[in-house]
């Protein structure tokens, strides 16, 4: 059977109503055993300016498509002749498990860059709501905008502000015009940093807002097939269990929900590996 046509079952823990499920894609198995070990702790900064976090996925066959896109792109960079790290044989998806009553803002936010798309039509809705009942000025708008932001990566230039005219949102850019609004959508991970600002500020700004945004997010959580979000809390977050993937066939080896086991098992792989080199040296 080709690769491209396993399917990822995965035996998942029993299904909670009170809890929602978070999965990590680790390509390095020490990373995965640290995580394990230490609880995941969020990231200093975030794809496209976004804040930082770590970024989980809301089903395990979503991180399987993350990974098949590595491999696609590892694929890419072969054919063309681009230096690339490959994909290890073997990699992990680590599971976590969110109480619903602690999926709360600031602490859980959706990863802007990956899925940004959604919230752009709301922003812009509430925004001009408030626009229009004068609750909020330019000046104030743009404060929180002020910053930069990179749509290749390698070449930044600075937000100036939000522009309305005839009812249509432009961002104004550093020595580059105007930009509208809505073209956040073809690229949100080159923009997430300007569309995290914004939600920032109407959430801040605008209880309708807040409403809205906290039933949108816990709809694409449970019921989207492939979101991305981020923990931002200060806390450690505990995994509650690992499995082992085929990279290639993107299928399960193994699976455990001792996460002691599997920290030992890398010990003791570490151990062999080091009685091995000690018994060739003393041989030598």
């Amino acid at each position: 059977m080709k690769a491209s046509n396993m399917v990822y079952k995965s035996k998942l823990l029993r299904k909670n109503e009170h809890v929602i499920k978070g999965y990590h894609l680790c390509l390095d198995r020490q990373n995965a055993v640290f995580l394990c070990q230490n609880g995941s702790l969020p990231l200093n900064n975030g794809i496209g300016g976004q804040k930082g976090g770590i970024f989980l996925w809301n089903t395990p066959n979503a991180a399987v498509n993350w990974l098949s896109k590595l491999l696609y792109c590892e694929k890419q960079a072969l054919e063309n002749g681009f230096k690339y790290t490959p994909v290890p044989e073997q990699v992990f998806v680590i599971e976590y498990q969110i109480p619903k009553k602690n999926f709360t803002y600031p602490i859980w936010q959706p990863d802007f860059g990956l899925n940004g798309s959604p919230f752009i039509p709301l922003i812009l809705k509430h925004y001009y709501k408030l626009y229009k009942k004068e609750l909020i000025t330019q000046k104030e708008a743009n404060f929180y905008l002020n910053c930069s932001f990179s749509n290749d990566r390698k070449r930044k230039k600075q937000i100036k502000g939000l522009v309305i005219l005839n009812k249509n949102f432009y961002l104004e850019i550093e020595n580059a015009g105007n930009i509208p609004f809505s073209n956040l959508n073809k690229n949100s991970v080159s923009y997430s940093g300007t569309i995290q600002r914004l939600h920032d500020f109407l959430y801040l700004k605008s209880n309708n807002y807040k409403k809205e945004y906290l039933k949108l997010v816990k709809k694409l959580v449970t019921h989207n097939q492939i979101f991305a979000i981020k923990y931002c809390g200060k806390e450690p977050l505990k995994p509650v269990a690992v499995e082992i993937l085929d990279s290639q066939l993107r299928a399960p080896i193994a699976r455990m929900e001792n996460i002691a086991v599997f920290v030992q098992e890398y010990k003791n792989t570490l151990n062999l590996k080091t009685s091995s080199l000690n018994t060739s040296y003393e041989r030598e």
